[in-house]
């Protein structure tokens, strides 16, 4: 009973990160058992590269996890790099490439780069859950029937959020666009300060024979962290409304600056707190601990995008970036809110995407 109620702090520790959110030439293998109606199948091909695992959840409205587009990314991957880290590609690149595009308006069908980040969410969470020692037991069977009609009922929730996301960022009006960044800017900069919290906490407490590069992760400022591992292109496009954030041009933008760096600065002893306090009963697995702080980087760099192309509209800028701020804001809500149903998933901690390269 005891280690039962351990695991269900730990884990409802975990979960704060979502639930901030809720407010927040080649063709993929056949997975084991079926497949489920979330994944669109693949039109098959003599190359199989992606493995993707069954999601058992329903279909939904405002993204859709194709198997064909992860295929064809994870084939770029492997021509790229050659024999690349398939956690740091579900877990990284994938996702960090879903919200680039969206940000930068490049996306070619946004409810399947929105897929794509569902997928790396949800199979992420179960990567996290099973890479920290002590948590919870890999076979999850018993709960399996509840933990899918849980997870059923808070993705009609998720979808709903994005696909008003997605609907005000394509047909809204100006002022529904600018009314609804200038209350996401708000959520983003609360979300990117207790992500640097959490992230700064678990950077500073590697697993034991793990050393960590101090370089590889930095901060220009609140909102400018970058990881030289999982650089984040769309981040220097944005500069202009980076360097406005640090020297308002304005008083428009005095104001909003201000708000962001407030909210921002008193969230971040948040985040250390939930996860000094996670880490004193439960210590990340060597062998996860690369991937893990690869997620958090990219986490964190998918919010800093989001909140700075959000600025647009609560400053009176650029229409059309502040649009795109809100498919990025979708992105990152449907990477976070898979990641909370992966840690909640019924599938067994085994349970994960491959990649190989031929």
């Amino acid at each position: 009973m005891n280690e039962m109620v351990r695991t269900t702090r730990r884990m409802a520790g975990i979960c704060l990160v979502g639930a901030l959110v809720g407010l927040a030439a080649c063709a993929p293998s056949g997975s084991p058992g079926p497949r489920s109606t979330t994944t669109v199948p693949s039109s098959g091909g003599p190359v199989k590269r992606v493995s993707l695992p069954a999601i058992p959840l329903p279909p939904a409205q405002s993204y859709t996890v194709s198997a064909d587009a992860i295929e064809a990314l994870g084939c770029d991957e492997c021509e790229l790099v050659g024999t690349p880290d398939a956690a740091r590609f579900f877990y990284g690149t994938l996702p960090l490439g879903a919200v680039g595009d969206l940000v930068e308006g490049s996306a070619a069908d946004t409810r399947v780069a929105l897929g794509n980040l569902f997928a790396s969410g949800y199979f992420g969470g179960i990567y996290l859950r099973g890479n920290l020692s002590g948590g919870l037991a890999d076979d999850l069977s018993p709960f399996a029937p509840l933990l899918d009609q849980v997870g059923a009922l808070t993705q009609i929730g998720l979808d709903q959020i994005v696909g008003e996301l997605t609907r005000i960022a394509r047909s809204g009006t100006e002022q529904e666009v600018r009314d609804a960044t200038t209350i996401w800017s708000a959520v983003l900069a609360a979300i990117a300060g207790y992500n640097r919290g959490y992230l700064e906490v678990a950077l500073q407490h590697p697993p034991a024979g793990v050393t960590v590069d101090p370089g590889a992760f930095t901060c220009a400022s609140l909102f400018d962290c970058r990881s030289t591992q999982l650089p984040m292109p769309a981040l220097d496009a944005l500069a202009g409304q980076r360097d406005a954030l640090n020297g308002p041009p304005s008083f428009q933008w005095l104001t909003v600056a201000m708000a962001a760096n407030s909210i921002g600065s008193a969230a971040i002893p948040a985040g250390r707190d939930v996860w000094t306090g996670l880490l004193g009963s439960a210590s990340f697995d060597a062998a996860g601990y690369r991937t893990i702080i690869d997620l958090s980087v990219g986490f964190l760099e998918v919010t800093q995008a989001a909140l700075l192309a959000n600025l647009a509209g609560p400053t009176g800028g650029d229409l059309a970036l502040a649009r795109r701020g809100l498919d990025a804001t979708a992105g990152l809500v449907t990477w976070a809110g898979s990641y909370f149903l992966g840690l909640a998933s019924s599938l067994p901690n085994s349970s994960l995407p491959t990649l190989t390269c031929s």
